[in-house]
């Protein structure tokens, strides 16, 4: 097995499930991030993600931006729709 560790953002859809198995195949120690967004349906993603993490054997690390993402991206977007700026 590789020394070296990759990151891979894991959504629990079909492209970072296939891509983390690939990295596992050529020998790198994958570590998947997911993150939490203000979105619907958070815990049956999160659900999905953890579950293939689970099957391939890599450890998952969940990281909340739910606030974050709402006060940076949402409102800035509203700020500058509702500004004419976009």
């Amino acid at each position: 097995m590789s020394l070296i560790k990759v990151g891979i953002a894991m959504s629990g859809g079909v492209d970072s499930t296939v891509a983390a198995s690939l990295l596992q195949e050529q020998g790198y120690q994958v570590h998947g991030f997911f993150m939490m967004l203000p979105l619907a349906h958070l815990d049956t993603q999160l659900q999905r993600v953890q579950e293939v993490a689970d099957t391939l054997a890599v450890p998952l690390t969940c990281v909340d931006v739910r606030h974050q993402f709402s006060d940076q991206v949402i409102r800035y977007f509203t700020d500058g729709y509702r500004a004419g700026q976009t």
